[in-house]
């Protein structure tokens, strides 16, 4: 008879936080470290208006996709005539503020996109 294959501990950590309840848990990552403040992502925007470095990183995204604006506000749910977005980046206009939202899901949808 064959011998059972023994668990890696990395399996045993698994199947025990499976086990673990909600106030275990929460003394294992305090015990980890990972309980302090977390970083705030800096915002894509100040006031309306967005911010040089959001602006470099939406043409980057852009240019990695090989998608146009018009793909971009269709992707946030706008339409895609909607010339908002060309000109806060074009010209540094201003945005409705549920674009500003929107906008920053999808940056963070794509925040693992970089050029090679």
């Amino acid at each position: 008879m064959a011998k059972k294959r023994e668990r890696t501990r990395l399996e045993k950590l698994m199947h025990s936080w499976g086990k673990a309840s909600i106030d275990e848990r929460r003394q294992f990552i305090g015990w980890l470290g990972l309980d302090g403040p977390q970083p705030t992502p800096a915002p894509i925007a100040t006031g309306r208006y967005l911010t040089p470095e959001v602006i470099a990183r939406i043409e980057q995204i852009l240019a990695i996709r090989r998608i146009g604006i018009a793909e971009v506000m269709a992707e946030l749910g706008f339409d895609r005539r909607d010339p908002c977005l060309l000109r806060a980046m074009a010209r540094r206009a201003s945005l409705r503020l549920v674009v500003i939202a929107a906008l920053e899901n999808w940056l963070r949808d794509h925040a693992g996109l970089a050029l090679p």
